[in-house]
């Protein structure tokens, strides 16, 4: 399997499951379809910061890249029911999980480099 293809999955499935600890441990009741969306559109995320290649750093295009994929989020869950007090929360996550995807391409690239 390329390794392209395997820090992708690395990096989402990662994301994806801290997404869903996040998730549960702040809400124990949320339905698992609400667990499996986020962990779903985290482990895209991955995907995205894994595979795509700019002229920025990896940890600045990958916050780049997961604040731009949460827009729609933070429209339909802050600014469309009108739960502004979620809007800096909700930011803040998104900076975080691209830092954490990232460092994580950071030192997956480095390993290939390392190894070849």
């Amino acid at each position: 399997m390329n390794q392209s293809i395997k820090n992708a999955i690395i990096i989402g499935s990662i994301l994806a499951i801290l997404e869903t600890l996040m998730v549960y441990g702040v809400n124990p009741n949320e339905s698992i379809w609400g667990l499996i969306q986020g962990a779903t559109f985290w482990f895209s995320c991955g995907v995205i910061i894994a595979i795509s290649k700019t002229f920025l750093h990896p940890v600045i295009q990958s916050i780049l890249t997961t604040v731009l994929m949460n827009i729609p989020w933070l429209i339909a869950l802050t600014i469309i029911p009108k739960n502004y007090d979620h809007l800096v929360p909700l930011i803040i996550a998104s900076i975080v999980f691209g830092t954490i995807g990232g460092v994580l391409l950071k030192v997956l690239n480095r390993n290939k480099k390392s190894t070849t």
